[in-house]
């Protein structure tokens, strides 16, 4: 092998394991999120789901969890929601920064006027911490 090729080698080899270090996420937590779009007011606190209950159109929801930073690092945050429920989800914050050991709570709204079908629906939102990349603090 030539000199050349052993550091081209070296190199590739460094941005894969920065690219894997920096973007993909050290834990990811799923939780099932629903509604039901009907005539009358209800309410679920389910305390292994996102639930909101029933409520007619037009309506805004909220309901709120704790997300729980367990690492002994800072890390990003980032929220996505997926599924039937992700075109009326919206979380209170995004893309943030935890310390070590922070827990904090981040609401989320659900926008029924966003549906148009009566009855259950449902999806997942999926809250992904990822290391903070060291340019950050710079």
């Amino acid at each position: 092998m030539v000199e050349k090729d052993k550091i081209s080698l070296a190199v590739v080899f460094v941005v894969f394991v920065f690219i894997v270090w920096y973007f993909f996420p050290i834990d990811k937590k799923t939780i099932e999120a629903e509604f039901i779009l009907g005539d009358i007011v209800g309410i679920d606190l389910n305390p292994k789901k996102l639930t909101f209950g029933e409520a007619p159109r037009g309506q805004t929801l909220s309901r709120g969890i704790y997300i729980e930073n367990t690492l002994n690092e800072q890390v990003i945050v980032k929220i996505t929601a997926s599924g039937e429920i992700a075109k009326g989800i919206f979380a209170s914050e995004n893309n943030f920064l935890m310390g070590p050991l922070e827990k904090r709570r981040v609401m989320f709204w659900l926008k029924t006027s966003k549906f148009r079908k009566e009855g259950k629906h449902k999806g997942v939102v999926k809250i992904a911490f990822y290391r903070k990349p060291f340019w950050k603090g710079l």
